[in-house]
């Protein structure tokens, strides 16, 4: 009997990658930011994809089919309405809805968060190695205590979402310029002066974040945001594609390689800019000459040495032991 290959799930929809291809054979380009390459055109149901990624471990269900499933099936039809000027006059509550939910996943359901966890998970473990034996710190079961956390957290998401005013951006006016789309696409800021409303305590806090980004195509990008001035809300867009590549996990599409290319470099020299500016508070820190490619990655949480006796006071035994007692 042959192998079944593993099933492949795409952490962001073929129908939303589509927007941005315009070849008329849905091929994407897909730059790796940590090492530069570009890949031959790819076609859309080939990227942005892992192998039994949103699967529970033993065989116990899969989010791909009862999950997103409907997500990714009600959304593309609304974002097709959005593309279309002449249609958007139809975009109902519903349909606002539909949107608010699938941005809501897709800030959720990507990479850059799994690792998150796993990081996490490490980041304990190595704090209180003499406690953990063959078990975890955190939780039983970080795969899917990850999945558990995007059905949650996607509820908490969308209604934070449905809390904010809708700006739809159009490009169309500029013929040289396009959207990328990187693979933790959806861009979460909160800039009121560091005030932060936390929505839901957990191990992935859901942050009441006052602007929030994410391209749907090439040429056109949802805004949600708190009553914003353009003025604002126009650095970031205008900034939009250097922020895909900061915010991505490592893979980052679109459907113009010489934009790919551009805004790499530019990545690099933003990079470099903040390794400058970190340098006098850590002046070891080795500086790159202008124009070498640096590529920053994703910070490490490192537990205090109070942190560290406090969580041995008060959970001795690890918190996974503690959750069991105290479900």
């Amino acid at each position: 009997m042959k192998e079944n290959k593993p099933k492949q799930h795409h952490y962001i929809p073929e129908k939303i990658l589509i927007n941005f291809t315009d070849d008329g054979a849905n091929h994407v380009f897909m730059i790796d930011k940590y090492n530069g390459t570009i890949t031959p055109p790819l076609k859309v149901n080939k990227a942005a994809k892992q192998g039994y990624y949103y699967n529970y471990p033993e065989n116990k269900g899969s989010l791909e089919t009862v999950f997103f499933n409907i997500i990714d099936s009600n959304t593309p039809p609304v974002i097709k309405m959005i593309l279309n000027k002449s249609k958007r006059p139809l975009f109902s509550r519903n349909d606002r809805s539909i949107i608010n939910r699938y941005i809501a996943s897709q800030i959720c359901r990507v990479p850059a968060m799994q690792k998150f966890f796993l990081s996490m998970e490490e980041s304990f473990q190595e704090a209180f190695s003499d406690k953990i034996n063959k078990s975890t710190f955190l939780t039983k079961d970080p795969k899917s205590t990850f999945l558990d956390q995007i059905q949650k957290n996607t509820e908490h998401y969308s209604r934070m979402l449905d809390n904010k005013k809708l700006k739809i951006l159009d490009l169309h006016h500029n013929k040289n310029y396009s959207f990328v789309i990187g693979d933790n696409p959806v861009i979460c800021i909160n800039n009121d002066n560091h005030i932060i409303n936390i929505l839901n305590l957990d191990l992935h806090s859901v942050i009441d974040y006052n602007i929030i980004i994410m391209p749907i195509s090439y040429k056109c990008a949802l805004i949600f945001h708190d009553g914003k001035s353009d003025s604002e809300i126009d650095f970031y867009i205008n900034n939009l594609n250097d922020l895909q590549f900061y915010h991505s996990e490592r893979f980052i599409f679109g459907k113009d390689e010489k934009i790919l290319s551009k805004t790499l470099k530019n990545y690099h020299l933003l990079c470099h800019n903040i390794i400058e500016k970190m340098q006098p508070i850590n002046p070891d820190l080795f500086i790159p000459k202008k124009g070498e490619p640096v590529v920053l990655l994703p910070p490490k949480l490192k537990l205090s040495n109070a942190v560290v006796d406090y969580i041995n006071k008060k959970f001795p035994l690890g918190l996974n032991a503690y959750k069991k007692d105290n479900p």
